[in-house]
């Protein structure tokens, strides 16, 4: 026993001893650790830290009672954690710079007792033991600590970005106040500006050259009004005040009245118009919103389309059902950075725009598009464009067949 306790007691001093050249190992195996990124950005003195400190506690470990230094180990190590988590270790590397150290430990005990004291297995196992205790201590003392501050700063940014999404929804609601406010003011003058015209138009023997301007004034002050409109559904959408209104319903009869609606606009431009699919699609949905999302691409694409075809198609896959709406047009400029691009991720584009030099852009397309991806995010819908220079677009909506588990289930 006496051996046994001396054994130990030269083991600490020979560690005291070697206590730089411990460190220098550590040192050096996490500088060839390639998962150690942050190491290469810490000076000699940063990366030690406080181990020395831990390390006489692992001295005391080997000639005291295990229980009396426990507590140093833990006041050091957790220093070490939070040293740690401010340099911007993740807690894998944590783990990994603990790890190279127990591995500098084990190969300066296992010097000690192969070349200094051989013969002496109690020893050697007794300060290996002891060994293993003050690694799961240090381990789970600097983990735990690194894990308080990870889950105060996570507390703290839900805490940030809570104010943050509530101011947000303030200036949304402000912003949505004033527009409501300024489209009122507007409405009523476009009003009174169309109810000047319409009296203008009723003096007797009114020259051609007037009345071809009151037809470009008539036109104009309608696509206002029809911006006017716009700007009101999206502000509606985007302050929450939309609801979804959930029914079983044959969407074919929804496309099918929307396609009567826009055939004359189709007939007056000489544009083919299609609307195809099964004669029967039962879907759980809210079909006044489909309508509105399948109108603005329609009457989109009927707008910008010169000459060929626009196309509603509708079919079902599995649990989904999708909505088509394609033309022959010029194709939409969604390129990076455009009004397009900043709807729709960019991994919901498929275009080839790289030809600068190629004009096919839609105008004003950012208010529409922006109104069809907030209902789809309402029927928890996936909208995906192709569009390619000259070739004309598509629009791909994938809906949900049955919403059930995610909507009040509609009334039989």
């Amino acid at each position: 026993m006496q051996k046994y306790v001396m054994a130990l007691t030269q083991f600490s001093e020979f560690m005291e001893e070697h206590q730089p050249e411990v460190v220098d190992e550590w040192w050096n195996l996490c500088e060839e650790d390639a998962l150690l990124g942050p190491v290469g950005k810490l000076t000699r003195e940063e990366f030690r830290n406080n181990i020395p400190g831990a390390l006489d506690g692992f001295r005391k470990i080997l000639v005291c009672q295990k229980e009396e230094v426990l507590d140093l180990i833990k006041t050091e190590v957790s220093k070490h954690g939070h040293h740690r988590w401010k340099q911007g270790f993740n807690l894998r590397e944590l783990i990994r710079d603990w790890g190279h150290l127990n591995r500098a430990l084990v190969q300066n005990t296992e010097s000690f007792f192969q070349s200094l004291v051989p013969l002496q297995p109690e020893a050697h196992k007794e300060a290996l033991d002891r060994l293993a205790l003050f690694m799961t201590e240090a381990t789970s003392g600097s983990v735990r600590r690194y894990d308080e501050l990870r889950r105060e700063e996570s507390i703290a940014l839900e805490r940030d970005l809570k104010a943050t999404e509530e101011q947000f929804d303030t200036i949304t609601q402000a912003r949505s106040r004033i527009l409501r406010e300024a489209a009122h003011d507007l409405q009523g003058s476009l009003s009174a500006l169309t109810l000047h015209s319409r009296l203008f138009r009723e003096v007797p023997d009114i020259p051609p050259t007037i009345e071809e301007i009151l037809d470009q004034m008539d036109n104009g002050l309608e696509s206002v009004s029809t911006m006017l409109r716009s700007l009101l559904d999206l502000t509606r959408l985007e302050s929450g005040q939309e609801t979804v209104s959930l029914s079983n319903v044959d969407i074919v009869e929804t496309f099918h009245g929307l396609a009567s609606e826009v055939e004359g606009v189709a007939i007056q431009k000489g544009i083919e118009l299609i609307a195809e699919g099964p004669s029967e699609l039962k879907v759980s949905t809210d079909p006044e919103k489909v309508r509105r999302i399948a109108q603005n691409l329609i009457v989109n694409a009927l707008q910008h389309t010169a000459e060929g075809k626009v196309s509603l198609l509708w079919s079902q896959e599995g649990e989904q059902w999708k909505m088509i709406v394609e033309d022959s047009g010029p194709g939409l400029q969604a390129a990076k950075g455009s009004e397009i691009a900043k709807e729709l991720k960019e991994k919901d584009i498929d275009s080839c725009s790289e030809n600068k030099s190629t004009t096919f852009a839609y105008t004003g397309e950012g208010i529409g598009l922006a109104i069809v991806k907030r209902l789809c995010d309402l029927l928890h819908a996936g909208i995906h464009l192709d569009s390619h220079p000259g070739e004309g677009s598509t629009f791909t909506v994938v809906f949900p067949l049955d919403d059930v588990e995610e909507f009040p289930a509609p009334d039989s």
